[in-house]
């Protein structure tokens, strides 16, 4: 059983506590000399005597110190009698660099992979500051961001955390993965990437446009050409298997029930091929929802993420809104060495509160965006956006989309395109005009990207 909870407690109280402090600068503690650092060491040493060993020096502490309510108590009484908070900051540092040999023991149980959880921290709801390990990724830079601006978040290591109320009405899911996930990654030193888009065929043919409370909406009917669509997405499966693919991802729309059964039932039964860890398939219009499977592991798991806000297209001279109903729930998966990954159907990537969030907030490492859109002018430069925050992206849309109404050739450009930030210094690959690319009527559209780890593998291990 996981326990630890006393620890990461005290974390967030100390957290919330001095970000209400209405004077508090981060920017006067990172500059604090080591005069300073000597003496607040000396009276944090003495209030917390358990985080230290008989040099002074921070201990690695062991589960079974931790499962008390020793830290927070003290903690409470700190926060009312410290007269200098950066002191408070200096014993979160502490405390953060404590936990490192044990924020995973125990967290995932011996027949699991993963585990979900909304926090390490059991008073996120009353204090409103959510305690999460920091997963690291191997093309983020050491900065963590630091470059921007001053926060207290840039002093931890091993811990993140997120303000409730800096996230709305959004209900996070976040996946917390080991490393079998991506074991591939140790031995050939690169991140493999596949994009798809399916086929150029006409598919989103069945829309109805109607009014509902003096709104004008749509909703999307019916996918046509379904057994194109199968044929394709299990070539692109196989392919991927050939290819030694680490995610593989589809773009939005294009998905079905029958589509969803046959993939999972191909890759549990498929036990001597390594199909990818992550498949991101083709997105499910039905009862006003846009959900998109993942399938994680050639196993049984798939989650699903709802696209969370609505397209406006044009019809008859008139503008129509995506009758969709979001749930406001949003699922990110934390894989050691990828870092923190978000999925974002299409329009969602493009508002900019809710891309805010996440990379802002959820401080993403990886976003995938499966698109089902007449152009790429507003996508293409939103992913050059996510550069500063050192967020790679995988973008994919679809030929298909060519047979919208208001589509226009030179829209498609560009299909697919990736990102590689932080130490790989936004390096962009991009899948080619569609008029120059054979692929849909040859063999098959696949576009592979690769993500080098390079020199940095060593210090993102674990």
């Amino acid at each position: 059983m996981y326990k630890k909870t006393d620890l990461y407690n005290s974390m967030a109280y100390i957290v919330n506590h001095l970000l209400n402090l209405p004077d508090y600068a981060v920017s006067d503690y990172v500059v604090l000399d080591n005069k300073w650092r000597n003496r607040a060491l000396e009276t944090i040493s003495q209030r917390f005597p358990r985080l230290f060993d008989e040099y002074n020096h921070v201990r690695k502490l062991r589960i079974s110190q931790t499962e008390s309510d020793y830290f927070y108590s003290a903690v409470c009484l700190f926060c009312k009698e410290c007269e200098d908070p950066h002191e408070l900051l200096f014993l979160l540092e502490m405390m953060d660099d404590a936990v490192e040999n044990i924020i995973y023991s125990g967290l995932i149980s011996d027949n699991e992979n993963y585990r979900e959880m909304s926090a390490l921290n059991d008073n996120s709801e009353s204090i409103g500051i959510s305690i999460l390990p920091n997963v690291k990724c191997f093309w983020k830079r050491k900065s963590n961001g630091s470059q921007h601006g001053y926060e207290i978040l840039h002093a931890l290591q091993n811990t993140y955390y997120i303000i409730k109320r800096n996230i709305g009405k959004l209900e996070l899911h976040h996946l917390i993965f080991d490393s079998t996930l991506f074991f591939e990654l140790n031995r050939r030193h690169q991140l493999r990437i596949a994009c798809s888009g399916i086929t150029d065929q006409v598919t989103v043919n069945g829309i109805s446009f109607y009014q509902e409370h003096d709104r004008n909406v749509f909703i999307v009917d019916s996918i046509d050409n379904q057994d194109i669509i199968k044929n394709n997405v299990l070539k692109a499966l196989d392919k991927s298997c050939q290819e030694d693919i680490d995610i593989l991802v589809f773009p939005e729309m294009l998905g079905s029930h029958d589509l969803y059964e046959k993939i999972v039932d191909i890759t549990q039964k498929n036990i001597g091929c390594r199909y990818p860890p992550i498949v991101i398939l083709p997105s499910i219009w039905e009862e006003k929802r846009n959900t998109a499977g993942i399938l994680i592991g050639n196993e049984s798991l798939i989650i699903y993420q709802d696209k969370q806000h609505s397209v406006v297209i044009e019809h008859n001279g008139q503008k129509y809104k995506e009758y969709i109903t979001p749930n406001y729930l949003l699922y990110v998966l934390h894989i050691p060495l990828l870092g923190r990954i978000c999925i974002m159907l299409c329009k969602d990537f493009l508002v900019s509160e809710y891309l805010d969030i996440i990379l802002k907030e959820i401080r993403a490492s990886l976003i995938i965006v499966p698109s089902f859109s007449s152009g790429s002018y507003d996508f293409r430069n939103t992913v050059d956006a996510c550069k500063k925050y050192d967020c790679d992206v995988v973008w994919i849309n679809t030929c298909s989309a060519k047979h919208l109404g208001n589509a226009r050739d030179d829209s498609f450009d560009v299909i697919c395109k990736v990102l590689k930030s932080g130490y790989n210094s936004g390096v962009v690959d991009e899948k080619p005009n569609m008029r120059d690319c054979q692929n849909c009527h040859e063999d098959i559209c696949f576009f592979v990207s690769t993500i080098n780890m390079s020199y940095r593998r060593r210090e993102c291990n674990g």
